[in-house]
């Protein structure tokens, strides 16, 4: 059974043998030929976060026959809004815990910095001799104290990027227009 496809302008179609499935991982069966191991939710972000910013789609479930009910479509999208709304809430305590940590590992950072300074310009002004161990020492000093600053400053700049894009997908997920579709 195929995975999930992808067709024009962010719309995504996505296989599943019950409706349970697309909100929870379905048990991988590999002896009955069932490798899936992500629901149908996760299916559709790995598929619209390659189009991050368009407009929302209509997202199309191929379901068993029996699994199409008449209610089905009203039972599903706030079905559908309401695990997007608590994804996104975790993805946005995600965010604020990354910030955090990036903020209190910067100050370590400029502390560690500021002692590195410190003590270079200590083995620079004991060191009278223009030898290669005193600049080796100094540099070297130098460079630890900023490369201590490195991954704070990916912390508070880059790591909150994933996050952000997944916001921005589940929101488009909850715009989209759900359609069933029996499968053949």
């Amino acid at each position: 059974m195929p995975r999930a496809s992808e067709a024009p302008g962010g719309s995504v179609t996505v296989c599943l043998r019950s409706v349970e499935e697309f909100f929870n991982a379905p048990t991988p069966d590999p002896l009955n030929g069932r490798f899936e191991e992500l629901s149908g939710l996760d299916r559709t972000l790995r598929q619209l976060r390659r189009y991050e910013g368009k407009k929302a789609g209509e997202l199309t479930l191929v379901l068993p026959p029996d699994q199409i009910t008449v209610d089905l479509a009203e039972r599903f999208k706030p079905a559908l809004a309401g695990m997007c709304a608590v994804r996104m809430d975790d993805l946005a305590e995600t965010k604020s815990a990354v910030r955090l940590m990036g903020r209190r590992e910067l100050r370590f950072g400029l502390l560690f910095l500021a002692a590195c300074l410190f003590l270079a310009g200590i083995v620079d002004a004991s060191t009278r001799s223009d030898g290669f161990f005193s600049h080796f020492l100094v540099e070297g000093l130098v460079i630890i104290g900023w490369i201590a600053l490195w991954h704070p400053v990916d912390m508070l700049i880059y790591e909150r990027w994933p996050a952000e894009r997944d916001l921005l997908v589940f929101a488009q997920i909850q715009q989209m227009e759900i359609r069933f579709q029996p499968e053949a």
